[in-house]
């Protein structure tokens, strides 16, 4: 049942949390979305990729607010929660630690883990005290909302499902006269036959997964084998009882992507936070800094936020509240293209808003970055090393603590830190990088376990950094230079 029309009113920027909340979530959301009797695209997913998912919930500590709560599956590094204290981000860090350890091999996320944690009387408490704030609603968070009483507070989760569904924002779209350029294939002929008129057309098309999610689930076709490979494989599921539903989209040739964020409250209200520009490579998300006037102004002149207003107003009528993320395209002949797929979630451009809301009291913002590192020799024998160094302090034979110190990347010597992230944070620390209040510009790290997991045994990672500064020319001019400190210290980019 639809709910009544809300009374709608963009209003100024201001965080989307005025107190303190309960920061908690999982960031593969759009796998708990999925039907499992829909078929799939051909992808390559290593191991590795999982397990920096799994720690993607440490990035959520600006959501908690001042004096809040983040709620994560593994403990967080102590030295970066240190830093982040010491920066002004004040929140207390809590893991749900075994459970949690236990869940991940049997399915379970975050909320199922509350859900089955021995302290339920303390976790009851704290949600009394507290408002949850989940970066998204999956059904064992609807769940969780039920068996600590905090229904109302959150959407229901088949609402949540529907309209995070790529189909939905292309209905949705079409709906409110938005042009949408997709089209959407419900069979494996559809497919083909669809494919081919965009192969005739454009050269180029993009094939997505209704509930896939920064370049997974997503596929540039650009020839007629590949499209052949594609349908095939499509149907060999389809006789197996999978159900077909793809998107299939003109390549469109864009300026930039940006995106609108959004906050529709349970009472009707909306609320415009701001609008952030993306950085992709390939189909991959790399980062995000708030809207500059001049891309601001030519939405305003496009209509984009009265088309923004209307798209709210509608996932309140269908019956959703919380945060919403609308990615968008600035194309390169000027035309605005308004919605390329709805997020009913909190969203990396929120992070960033959230952290820009931090900066203002000292001048600054926030350009965010995610960079994708090949971990160095000396982080991938640290276990080793710090095993050394014990065994030579405790037999006075310093030749295995020699060697320890003989992998240390050169132009960085006198940093003996055994733990990587720490020994990381020093060469920051020592190269000029770090951001600290009194400094005009500098890089805080907002991640530490998704390049360093706790139990080692990646070769690489993923680090999400904020890089503080006055401009985006300053912003570039920052990761200039932690580019070059990080191929000193052996990290390879890709």
């Amino acid at each position: 049942m639809r709910n009544p029309m809300p009374e709608a009113s963009l209003q100024a920027p201001k965080p989307i949390y005025d107190g303190p909340r309960i920061a908690l979530g999982t960031f593969d959301a759009e796998a708990y979305w999925r039907p499992a009797e829909l078929a799939t695209l051909p992808a390559i997913r290593a191991a590795q990729g999982r397990s920096v998912t799994g720690f993607m919930d440490e990035l959520l500590f600006p959501l908690s607010g001042e004096d809040g709560v983040l709620v994560t599956r593994q403990a967080m590094n102590e030295a970066h929660t240190a830093y982040l204290r010491e920066i002004g981000f004040h929140f207390r860090s809590l893991s749900i630690g075994e459970t949690a350890s236990r869940g991940t091999d049997s399915g379970d996320d975050v909320f199922q883990a509350i859900a089955g944690h021995p302290a339920q009387a303390e976790w009851r408490s704290l949600m009394r005290e507290l408002p949850c704030a989940p970066y998204a609603v999956i059904p064992s968070a609807a769940e969780l909302a039920r068996r600590y009483n905090l229904t109302g507070m959150i959407p229901a989760a088949d609402i949540v499902a529907r309209v995070n569904s790529k189909a939905y924002s292309l209905r949705l779209a079409a709906e409110l006269e938005l042009k949408p350029q997709g089209r959407l294939a419900e069979d494996a002929a559809e497919v083909e036959r669809i494919g081919a008129e965009l192969l005739r057309q454009c050269g180029r098309l993009v094939m997505k997964d209704p509930y896939g999610v920064s370049g997974r689930g997503n596929l540039v076709v650009d020839s007629p084998a590949l499209l052949g490979r594609l349908t095939d494989y499509l149907r060999v599921q389809q006789k197996t009882g999978k159900r077909v539903m793809l998107l299939l989209e003109p390549w469109l040739a864009k300026q930039t992507d940006f995106s609108c964020q959004l906050h529709i409250a349970s009472d009707r209200r909306i609320t415009l936070l701001g609008v952030q520009r993306m950085v992709n490579r390939q189909l991959n998300y790399a980062g995000s800094c708030t809207a500059d006037a001049d891309l601001m102004d030519r939405l305003a002149g496009a209509g984009y936020f009265e088309a923004m207003e209307r798209l709210a107003v509608s996932l309140y009528q269908e019956g959703y509240f919380g945060p919403v993320c609308v990615d968008s395209m600035l194309l390169e002949n000027g035309d605005v293209y308004p919605v390329v797929e709805i997020n009913a979630r909190h969203s990396m451009g929120l992070l960033n808003h959230s952290l820009d809301v931090h900066l203002e009291r000292y001048g600054q913002r926030s350009f965010l970055a995610c960079l994708q590192l090949g971990l160095p020799e000396w982080a991938l024998q640290r276990a080793e090393q710090a095993e050394g160094a014990e065994r030579a302090e405790h037999s006075n034979d310093t030749s295995e603590a020699k060697t320890a110190a003989a992998a240390e990347p050169a132009g960085f010597a006198g940093i003996t830190t055994a733990e990587p992230f720490e020994r990381l944070l020093a060469h920051m620390e020592q190269a000029g990088l770090l951001f600290k209040p009194e400094c005009r510009a500098g890089i805080i790290p907002l991640s530490a376990n998704t390049l360093f997991p706790p139990a080692g045994g990646n070769t690489s990672g993923r680090w999400y950094v904020s890089l503080v500064a006055d401009s985006r020319h300053d912003s570039e001019a920052l990761s200039k230079q932690l580019n070059r400190m990080l191929s000193e210290l052996g990290f390879r980019q890709y």
